[in-house]
């Protein structure tokens, strides 16, 4: 993966190649900006390039939990029986999208999952027992 730094009026950004668009075959490039400095702008370059190289990098989108969830349940959907596929999308609508369902994928970390968690402990039931789910 390749990177650059580049001043833009008073601060600095970091530019990042993603590779080529599979479908259009043209250069991708995410841009970060904001740094104050070109030194923070090159930690901040060696930093992505080092999550990128672990396999940790997720650019930013603003693609919702709700609108991946969908995309993710239609791919899967050939390979799953339709009682998994069932059990898969109920859970979903139950218990994770009203609580992260408008949450872009870029903002789910783990305090928005233990804020889940603690939500679900508290009033996860959807019968008419109410209460929370069971702790494992």
């Amino acid at each position: 993966m390749r990177g650059s730094v580049v001043k833009r009026g008073k601060s600095w950004s970091v530019v990042v190649d993603t590779g080529n668009d599979p479908l259009t075959g043209r250069r991708r490039q995410r841009w970060h900006g904001g740094h104050r400095t070109k030194r923070d702008a090159e930690a901040a370059l060696a930093e992505i390039v080092g999550s990128v190289n672990r396999g940790a990098y997720v650019p930013k989108s603003r693609q919702t939990l709700a609108e991946f969830t969908a995309d993710w349940l239609a791919a899967i959907e050939p390979t799953l029986r339709p009682a998994t596929h069932y059990s898969y999308a109920r859970n979903l609508r139950l218990h994770v999208l009203p609580y992260l369902g408008s949450t872009p994928l870029a903002g789910i970390d783990a305090g928005a999952l233990n804020g889940l968690y603690a939500a679900l402990l508290a009033d996860g039931r959807k019968d008419s027992e109410g209460g929370g789910l069971a702790p494992r």
